[in-house]
């Protein structure tokens, strides 16, 4: 999704950037604007909670209570919202994280105003009718007395980028419990839309893991 610097998952994260402010209503030549900040984020009918496959790979989605945010700003202000449509797989050694797989379903992105939702999801961020799934695959896990940092390959936006980021892992009898908070830049993937010239968007995009496993 990763250096700290560099995803999930997810411009996943990525295109956290927002809609312009005071433009007219959405058409095929013009760009969103902005509803009013306190216009209800849209929603995401979660997934059914499902239990770890027989193979002995755990699996997360909404459902089981995770969620994958993103927080991202331009000048004036920052914008945050989640994806309501994902799965995680995990694999464990006793009581150790060896694997982790997730694959986002963009079109689910929500943002805190639903015009920048639907902004996200168009050509200038997400572009979810060529690009309909982000993907992250794990290649390595690496646990020291500092602590645990996991890289592999996010795939965003048609393209593929190797991150690295720190993760904590508490293992518990009933469940396994992985969160992270790192940063992506959406320019790795091409999402490069700018904003305003008055109020740029900023090409840093935060994300937030709180993936819950049932055992």
């Amino acid at each position: 999704m990763f250096s700290p610097s560099s995803i999930l998952m997810v411009t996943i994260l990525t295109g956290c950037s927002t809609a312009p402010e005071n433009a007219a209503e959405p058409t095929p030549t013009e760009t969103p604007s902005e509803a009013p900040a306190s216009e209800e984020p849209a929603t995401a009918e979660a997934p059914e909670p499902t239990e770890a496959q027989d193979n002995g790979r755990l699996q997360a989605n909404p459902g089981t209570g995770s969620s994958i945010q993103w927080t991202g700003a331009k000048i004036t202000k920052s914008h945050s919202g989640n994806f309501g449509d994902f799965t995680v797989y995990a694999t464990m050694e006793d009581d150790a994280l060896t694997s982790l797989e997730a694959s986002i379903e963009l079109v689910s992105v929500t943002a805190d105003s639903s015009r920048l939702a639907e902004h996200l999801r168009s050509e200038d961020f997400f572009h979810v009718q060529q690009y309909t799934t982000s993907t992250f695959t794990s290649s390595s896990i690496e646990t020291t007395d500092t602590g645990t940092v996991i890289t592999g390959v996010l795939d965003l936006h048609g393209v593929e980028n190797t991150i690295n980021f720190p993760v904590t892992v508490a293992a518990q009898a009933e469940q396994v419990h992985v969160s992270a908070a790192f940063s992506i830049n959406r320019q790795d993937w091409g999402i490069a839309y700018p904003g305003r010239p008055d109020d740029l968007i900023k090409d840093d995009v935060e994300i937030a893991l709180d993936i819950k496993f049932p055992r």
